[in-house]
């Protein structure tokens, strides 16, 4: 599958991506207190900042797999999830199920479940680390490319927002 090809598979449930985002913009935002300057010459006496950094977005469908999975290697050998997160990228990562198939038109799919990870926790953690990686690596179909499933227990501390109950 082209690019091109999976952007327009993805961008099918920005919708719902957006409304989960909406609910928890109080993690996206922040509202410091304006400069004197500000204050006394602009008529601002707070400030609205919405520098949360950058979202990572992950659909999965018709799977009751509730694991987060992070591509380890590519077919094609290019940098992979795994070496994007490592290297900074991301500061929230939203991951959504959905029980209809891939070929849903998105409109009437909506998620069964997500949850919202704050990525700086989870590159604290060990999560990331190919001594926590390699021995659940998992070699997809095509013998070429590969992931790795995190349990969601493993990253409960880096979880701010979800509709799983994690207590089990």
């Amino acid at each position: 599958m082209t690019y091109q090809e999976q952007r327009a598979w993805s961008d099918r449930h920005l919708e719902q991506a957006r409304n989960i985002l909406r609910k928890n913009a109080h993690l996206l935002l922040t509202f410091p207190i304006a400069d004197e300057e500000k204050d006394m010459k602009q008529a601002t006496d707070m400030m609205i900042d919405a520098g949360a950094g950058s979202i990572a977005l992950r659909f999965r469908h018709g799977t009751t797999f509730r694991d987060l999975t992070i591509r380890t290697h590519s077919y094609y050998g290019g940098k992979t999830e795994i070496d994007k997160l490592r290297e900074g990228y991301a500061k929230w990562y939203l991951y959504m199920w959905f029980d209809c198939d891939e070929d849903c038109d998105g409109k009437n799919c909506t998620p069964v479940d997500y949850l919202l990870v704050d990525v700086d926790k989870l590159r604290m953690t060990e999560v990331l680390n190919d001594s926590y990686i390699k021995p659940k690596e998992i070699v997809n179909k095509d013998g070429e490319t590969s992931f790795y499933p995190i349990d969601l227990h493993d990253i409960v501390d880096c979880i701010v927002d979800t509709t799983l109950n994690l207590n089990d």
